[in-house]
């Protein structure tokens, strides 16, 4: 039985609408679009000016502006609950900075992952490069699977 078109299940009766790839990875990246909404924006941190498309340039001048602003030695003569903001402000603004000058970092932070994730990719990179995945035997001595003498078939 032919259903009309109107409700024809996806990749049956032809779809009008072009697809962006299979579901699974549409899904992947609606959930990482939804978790970069939700998540601090670190170029905001820094300047409110600032976005992804902001270059080395631009993030380092916002950034020394933003470091002159809130550097706790400008709060010395002004009350404690103003030096403990301005103490914790400035350390927002150089932990964004520092997390957005990594190049692999903000890759990963524009791409839609959180801190954690990012930490993790880097951390399984750093591992694939070093030949101790998760795949292959390059832990191994002498890569023949741990055998004293390597694996041989005869």
């Amino acid at each position: 039985i032919r259903r009309p078109r109107a409700f024809a299940s996806p990749g049956e009766g032809g779809s009008s609408r072009p697809s962006s790839g299979p579901p699974r990875r549409r899904y992947r990246k609606a959930q990482r679009l939804l978790k970069k909404a939700s998540r601090p924006d670190l170029y905001k941190i820094v300047s409110p000016d600032l976005d992804e498309s902001a270059d080395e340039a631009a993030l380092k001048k916002a950034y020394k502006k933003a470091a002159l602003r809130w550097h706790p030695d400008r709060f010395a003569a002004k009350g404690e609950a103003e030096q403990t903001k301005a103490a914790e402000e400035f350390k927002r603004i150089n932990d964004a900075y520092e997390f957005l000058t990594d190049p692999q970092r903000r890759r990963l932070w524009d791409d839609g992952y959180d801190r954690e994730e990012v930490e993790q990719q880097l951390e399984m990179q750093k591992q694939q490069r070093q030949g101790g995945g998760m795949g292959g035997f390059g832990g191994f001595p002498g890569g023949g699977g741990g055998f004293p003498g390597g694996f041989h078939r005869h």
